[in-house]
């Protein structure tokens, strides 16, 4: 399976290769790795990932 990490998440590609998993390295126009052919994955902070599915709005309006 391939893994491919995009060049600015230096996290990911320091964890994977401490874990001793090959990846390769370069720039991705969507989300932060690809693995395989199918699967890209895009990774968020909690407060992040709340915020790009409108969570905050939704208990915004139920808490008026």
């Amino acid at each position: 399976m391939n893994i491919v990490v995009d060049d600015r998440e230096r996290e990911v590609f320091k964890s994977l290769a401490s874990a001793g998993i090959q990846y390769d390295v370069r720039r991705l126009d969507v989300g932060d790795l690809v693995v395989g052919e199918e699967r890209c994955v895009e990774r968020k902070t909690p407060s992040d990932f709340l915020s790009s599915i409108g969570i905050t709005v939704c208990l915004n309006r139920f808490l008026e």
